[in-house]
């Protein structure tokens, strides 16, 4: 069953990562009139509207796991921690048990 939903996951995710890329080259082909932008004062080269539309959403797609990360992370150490402490907490009681047992 878990070998199931690893599975399962890695396919979604490789599948949504496929679907990314397929709708930024579709965008990119399709849209391929020649613009110049300036970001920040800089001038960014002189290509097509698709490719810089295909980057912001790759770059949109990165942010999004950025802040997924960011706020799952602080969640994940906070549980291992719990965890450990309970295990040392199982670990305590289970030898006092032991103890108890052999008087």
């Amino acid at each position: 069953m878990n070998f199931l939903l690893i599975w399962l996951r890695r396919f979604f995710r490789y599948a949504l990562l496929i679907a990314f890329v397929l709708v930024g080259a579709w965008i990119a082909f399709e849209n391929t009139q020649p613009v110049s932008l300036s970001l920040f004062g800089f001038d960014l080269p002189r290509t097509g509207l698709g490719i810089y539309v295909a980057m912001l959403l790759f770059v949109g797609f990165l942010l999004a796991w950025l802040a997924l990360v960011l706020t799952w992370w602080p969640k994940t150490l906070s549980r291992k921690r719990l965890i450990s402490e309970q295990e040392k907490e199982i670990k305590r009681l289970k030898s006092l048990l032991l103890n108890q047992s052999a008087s």
